[in-house]
C-alpha cells in the first residue's frame, strides 16, 4: 500500500496549530469556508493575494505555506476572534495596500468589541 501524498500546502497544519476553525479563519481572509476547505486540498489555487491574507490571519510568512520542514507556530490560546488579533490584522492589511479587505476586518472587530461591551 502507498503512503498518502503530502498535502498540497500547509494552511490546515496552521490554522489548527492557531486553534481556528474554517469560518474564523474565512471570516479574516474575506472567503468562504467552503474556498478554505479547498484551498486546503489543493482544489483551488493559492494564489500570492491570497497567501498574503492567510500568512497575516495565521501569523506566519506567505512561504510558510508552502514549505515542508518549516515548524508551524505553536497554539498560543489566543483566538483569531479576540480583539488584538483582530487589530493587529487591520494594520497589517493596510501596510500591504489592501484597504478594502482592512475595512472588512475591522467592522469584524467593532462588532466583536459591542458583543463583549453587551455581555459585560
Amino acid at each position: 500500500m502507498n503512503p498518502a501524498p503530502p498535502p498540497p500546502n500547509r494552511i490546515k497544519e496552521f490554522r489548527e496549530r492557531a486553534g481556528l476553525s474554517m469560518a474564523a479563519l474565512a471570516e479574516m481572509v474575506g472567503m468562504s469556508p467552503s474556498q478554505v476547505n479547498k484551498l486546503e486540498k489543493g482544489e483551488r489555487g493559492l494564489t500570492d493575494v491570497w497567501m498574503r491574507r492567510l500568512a497575516t490571519a495565521l501569523g506566519c510568512r506567505p512561504a510558510d505555506l508552502l514549505l515542508p520542514g518549516v515548524p508551524a507556530p505553536q497554539k498560543t490560546g489566543v483566538v483569531i476572534e479576540s480583539p488584538r488579533r483582530l487589530y493587529d490584522a487591520v494594520g497589517n492589511l493596510m501596510e500591504a495596500g489592501e484597504m478594502a479587505h482592512a475595512a472588512k476586518v475591522a467592522r469584524t472587530l467593532a462588532d466583536r468589541l459591542e458583543e463583549m461591551a453587551e455581555s459585560s
